[in-house]
């Protein structure tokens, strides 16, 4: 095997004039041209250093190194900054070919090379090739430092403009979008708590893990409406329910409403929707241009009776079933409700979609049912979670202390009265391995991102559209204030993203809308309740919603603030209130403590104002 040198360098302040601006004296030089450099020296077979090759590559371009891997894997340098427009890059050593006093360095340069690689990508930094790195048709040559061993050869530079602006990005295939790419992945009833890197020792998500660590999770995200219409509404829309006309199942949006992807159409993207249609309307008619694996109701003429893994009556996704966005084409054969492998599905469809080819950035939205119920076990991991050894939620109750609105509905009759602890269990095993199946296909969407290449210049968005009890406070269903239930998933990661970073700032799903078109430097329509989250992602404030409100029809009304929750049941003129930094499970009701009657009276009088704003129906509705 033949030995192989590494040689990764950006360029960082680099310029020429042009020559004929240079022979003129009447004529003023434009300034340099500032570009950007992370250089890497990598041992050859020989074990002897190539920094040689990377100075001598800096002195004929006219680059300024700005950052060094030495011979024993040290780094030193500013590494991959905000300027940073190109990283080039050589051969990966492979330390099991170098000499056996030099692997271990070898093996820290790999791992730095790597470190600087990731980096740039994350930033969006454009990588190219060493080879390719300077102008076709100039005189080859061998390095001597890289000898006969590397089989590697540069490429005499010009120096006559070879490093300006314009000669780079003619080299490397035109001019660059800096707008990045935005794929979203929506989960469908996740708990927050279900991400091992977020806590969970028992669940298995390492996708999730990665995508957690490569960006800034929102610990404290709320869905608003803990139903599937509203709360997918809210995310289209930017808007609350109160706002775009969608409060409930079966709403229609108010004329004038704006739409997410219709905004960055307008703006230059190209637009796919993936997975579950649960709106008004259809997604062509919301902006998105294209809508593989298209799934929808509709089909209920063939559906047949069937069981989940737990042998409970099917009730949900009943007639649902892959169809074409003109409803003219359905495909009952691809199944009809839901399927053990459909996550799987909706990520084929997904990885299709980023394979075209395309001159625009894209706006990928995918929508998956998992974890919604029926749960039905994913091939291959029935023994994942044994539901004997499974945790029950510490908030675990046989049942509610009092109807909250939904006792009657079809998620709560999915368990019986009252609730167990081994029902709970054997729930949630289920539900555990239905979402490490869909953290596979989140890594293979990911994964079929980065052999795009377009990994490092696209925000990735992971959240759900609101949460579950699965045996919490003795709920089964999502119908509820609590924080499993309100509360959601949030993960970014991409470009001007801070890594491995958690803020506990409150937000809104439907500030995404706001927050993705700010990052990309598209105008934010004016009519949106949704708040940009950019100015916490630059940490620039430490908060942007003082407090945040929730709803479910007319029997729930909620306000949260950094510290404190007051739901009042407006049915029953019933409150409750929970101290959420010293209770964060929510086991203990205030309302009724004396102690606590002004927190509760000032939270109340900023309910009441916030309802009255929005001209909240439940504020006529007459207690029981």
């Amino acid at each position: 095997m033949k030995h192989r040198m590494s040689l990764a360098i950006g360029i960082v302040a680099a310029s020429v004039a042009s020559s004929a601006l240079a022979a003129d004296p009447a004529l003023k030089p434009p300034q340099p041209e500032r570009f950007s450099i992370v250089g890497l020296i990598d041992l050859n077979g020989d074990g002897k250093s190539d920094r040689a090759l990377l100075h001598r590559f800096a002195k004929r371009t006219g680059a300024v190194i700005d950052n060094e891997v030495d011979d024993e894997g040290r780094r030193t340098g500013r590494g991959i900054t905000k300027q940073t427009k190109f990283l080039v890059v050589g051969e990966i050593p492979d330390p099991d070919t170098v000499t056996a006093g030099k692997r271990e360095a070898a093996r820290r340069i790999v791992k730095q090379f790597r470190i600087i690689l990731a980096e740039a990508k994350e930033r969006g930094v454009r990588v190219v090739r060493f080879k390719d790195f300077v102008p076709n048709g100039s005189q080859a040559t061998r390095p001597r430092s890289a000898g006969r061993k590397s089989g590697i050869y540069t490429r005499r530079p010009r120096v006559r403009q070879a490093t300006s602006a314009g000669r780079i990005s003619r080299l490397f295939g035109g001019k660059q979008s800096r707008r990045p790419n935005i794929l979203f992945l929506l989960a469908d009833d996740q708990r927050p708590d279900t991400i091992a890197e977020l806590g969970n020792r028992v669940i298995k998500t390492p996708n999730l893990d990665r995508l957690v660590r490569r960006g800034t999770v929102f610990t404290r995200a709320i869905c608003a409406n803990p139903i599937c219409t509203p709360s997918r509404a809210e995310i289209l829309t930017g808007q609350s329910g109160f706002r775009s006309g969608i409060r409930d199942f079966g709403g229609r949006f108010k004329p004038g409403t704006p739409f997410w992807a219709e905004t960055l159409r307008k703006a230059g993207y190209r637009t796919g929707y993936v997975g579950k249609w649960h709106n008004h309307g259809r997604p062509s008619q919301r902006g998105y241009e294209e809508t593989p694996g298209l799934y929808s109701g509709g089909g209920g003429k063939w559906f047949v009776p069937t069981f989940d893994w737990n042998g409970r009556p099917v009730t949900g996704y009943r007639g649902w079933m892959f169809q074409s966005d003109d409803r003219q084409t359905f495909f009952p054969e691809r199944g009809v409700g839901l399927t053990p492998g459909i996550s799987a599905d909706f990520a084929d469809a997904a990885i299709g979609f980023l394979k075209k080819k395309s001159d625009k950035p894209f706006f990928l939205h995918v929508n998956f049912t998992a974890p919604h119920d029926p749960l039905l076990m994913p091939f291959g991991y029935e023994k994942m979670y044994d539901p004997a050894k499974m945790p029950v939620p510490k908030n675990f109750l046989p049942r509610h202390p009092f109807d909250h609105g939904n006792f009657n509905g079809r998620d709560e009759k999915l368990f019986e009265w009252p609730r167990t602890k081994s029902m709970v269990q054997r729930e949630l095993a289920v539900y555990y391995a239905v979402i490490s199946h869909l953290d596979a296909q989140v890594g293979r969407i990911i994964e079929a991102l980065e052999k795009t290449g377009r990994l490092g210049n696209t925000i990735v968005i992971y959240a759900a559209d609101h949460g579950l009890a699965v045996g919490s406070h003795g709920l089964r269903g999502k119908q509820s204030m609590y924080e499993h239930t309100i509360g959601v998933p949030l993960i970014m990661a991409g470009p001007d993203i801070p890594r491995g970073r958690k803020s506990a700032a409150q937000c809104h799903l439907r500030d995404l809308f706001p927050t993705t078109c700010e990052l990309a430097g598209v105008a934010i329509p004016k009519n949106l309740d949704g708040r940009s989250l950019k100015p916490l992602l630059q940490r620039k404030v430490e908060s942007i919603h003082p407090h945040v409100f929730g709803y479910f029809r007319n029997f729930q009304r909620m306000i949260r603030t950094d510290e404190w929750k007051l739901i009042h049941y407006p049915h029953l003129d019933r409150y409750q209130l929970f101290h959420l930094k010293a209770d964060p499970d929510e086991l203990r009701d205030l309302a009724k403590d004396a102690k606590w009657a002004d927190i509760r009276k000032k939270l109340n009088a900023k309910l009441l104002a916030w309802q009255k704003s929005v001209h909240d129906p439940a504020l006529t509705v007459a207690p029981k």
